[in-house]
C-alpha cells in the first residue's frame, strides 16, 4: 500500500535560537565567571557534602527545579511503500485492526529513495536513527532483551488512503535492501488514527 511517512524533526533556528553578543574582554569574562560563582555556589556547596539530611541527590524533600524550554517539532514528507512483516503490501483493515488490538507490530518502510538522496535533510533524520540503533544493537554487554529495551524510539505519522495514523515508539530492527538503507523493518509500539 502507498503512503506518506512524516519524520519529525526538531524546529529551530540556528540565528534566532541564540544570542550572539560581541566578543567579551578579559576583564568582563572574569567578572562573568566570578558572577556565576558566587551565584550557585551555595547550592554546589550543599549537593556535595556528603551528610545525609543535607545532600540534595540523598533527601527527597529538597525539590530541585529544572526550567524547560518546550520544543516544537515539524514534518518532513516522504513517499513509501508500506508492506507487513512478511514483505506484502499492509493494507488498510490490517492497521485498523493492530489499533484494536494495542500490541507492538513490525513493519517494512520502503521509502522514496530518490526523494532521500534529493534532501539531505530527510536523509540525515534516518541515517541518525539508524546509526543510534545500530550502536546500541552492537554493544555486546547487552542481551537481546536488554538491545530491544534500550534501542532509540522515533514518532512517526504515516497517511494512507486518506487517513492519518500516529505511529509511537518506533524501533529500528533492520535494513531489509543490500542496495540501500532506504527499505526498513521497525517495531512499532502502539498505532493510533487521528481524526482531521
Amino acid at each position: 500500500m502507498k503512503g506518506i511517512l512524516y519524520i519529525p524533526y526538531a524546529n529551530s533556528s540556528c540565528v534566532k535560537d541564540f544570542t550572539y553578543d560581541k566578543p567579551l574582554t578579559s576583564e568582563q569574562y572574569v567578572k562573568m565567571e566570578t558572577k556565576e560563582y558566587n551565584d550557585h555556589k551555595n547550592g554546589v556547596d550543599t549537593m556535595m557534602v556528603t551528610r545525609y539530611g543535607n545532600n540534595m541527590s540523598y533527601n527527597s524533600y529538597n525539590k530541585r527545579k529544572f526550567n524547560y524550554k518546550k520544543q516544537s517539532y515539524e514534518f518532513f514528507e516522504c513517499d513509501c511503500i508500506v508492506l507487513n512483516d512478511d514483505g506484502k503490501p499492509q493494507t488498510l483493515f490490517e492497521l485498523v485492526n493492530h489499533e484494536k488490538e494495542q500490541e507492538p507490530f513490525v513493519l517494512i518502510l520502503n521509502l522514496n529513495e530518490k526523494k532521500l538522496t534529493d534532501d539531505a535533510d530527510i536523509e540525515t533524520e534516518i541515517k541518525k536513527w539508524i546509526s543510534d540503533s545500530t550502536k546500541v544493537k552492537n554493544c555486546k554487554r547487552l542481551s537481546d532483551v536488554e538491545v530491544m529495551y534500550h534501542l532509540p524510539k522515533k514518532d512517526f505519522k504515516l497517511k494512507v488512503d486518506n487517513r492519518i495514523c500516529v505511529l509511537k515508539d518506533c524501533k529500528f530492527l533492520k535494513i531489509m535492501s543490500s542496495v540501500s538503507y532506504n527499505v526498513f523493518a521497525m517495531m512499532i509500539s502502539k498505532i493510533t488514527f487521528v481524526k482531521e
